[in-house]
């Protein structure tokens, strides 16, 4: 297995003498070690679960971002990358995907649309059909797949809660002023455009990126908001459409 500890050596020096390119370099080859970008959102739970290395180089990128967020430019694309196909594989912690709304009986509503009546009812033919195959493996004295894929599943989000990714919008009132413009611009430019919009997509961006205005409405000074309206002007129309 990789030992990831030169990875932090490497990251306390670039922050030390403030070389931005090189942690940039390091946050991206730690993404490609989790494999959260290169495997498909139905895939993504189970082989990231399973997969230890995946899993420290997971843990280790989201501890740098947090300590030495203030160096990172390019990076962090990157780290959004990761962040969106976390939410679309569904591992992100719950307090990540809920925001308020006043008009629900428990004042949050969830950014990732549950299921309905009809794709409860094909879950529930699907789920049928799983069980048939499942006893006859069982009867061939094979084991099936779904324990272990479960078990994958929990391995994985428990890996994320430990890596606490909502502190990268939360703590980011700390951040120097040019870090905090590139991680807006980051999440901007991860945002599904035209051609491949996805409304839950769109609408995980979108929030994260008003709690992070939230985080410094307080902190900044009027600068960098002509930042975040120039990085804004490429920003998807359909993102500002009234939820339905």
């Amino acid at each position: 297995m990789i030992c990831f500890s030169p990875f932090r050596k490497c990251a306390m020096i670039s922050a030390h003498y403030g070389f931005s390119d090189v942690f940039d370099n390091l946050i991206i080859s730690l993404c490609k070690f989790t494999t959260l970008s290169s495997e498909s959102v139905e895939n993504l739970p189970t082989v990231f679960g399973s997969n230890g290395k995946a899993q420290i180089a997971a843990k280790t990128m989201f501890h740098l971002a947090h300590r030495h967020g203030d160096i990172l430019r390019e990076g962090w694309k990157n780290i959004m990358d990761s962040m969106l196909q976390l939410f679309r594989a569904e591992l992100l912690p719950k307090a990540m995907v809920e925001v308020e709304d006043f008009v629900e009986p428990n004042g949050t509503i969830s950014l990732q649309r549950e299921e309905t009546p009809s794709n409860r009812g094909e879950s529930a033919v699907l789920s049928f059909v799983n069980w048939l195959t499942l006893s006859g493996a069982e009867q061939s004295g094979q084991r099936g797949p779904s324990t272990e894929n479960q078990e994958a599943k929990q391995a994985a989000m428990l890996c994320i809660k430990q890596c606490d990714p909502e502190k990268l919008i939360t703590e980011s009132k700390f951040l120097q002023l040019e870090s905090l413009q590139e991680l807006m611009k980051a999440l901007i430019s991860v945002t599904p455009d035209e051609e491949t919009y996805d409304e839950e997509d769109a609408a995980f961006c979108l929030e994260m990126l008003l709690r992070i205005v939230m985080e410094n409405r307080l902190q900044r000074a009027a600068s960098w908001w002509r930042g975040l309206w120039w990085a804004s002007s490429d920003w998807p129309s359909a993102c500002c459409a009234e939820r339905t």
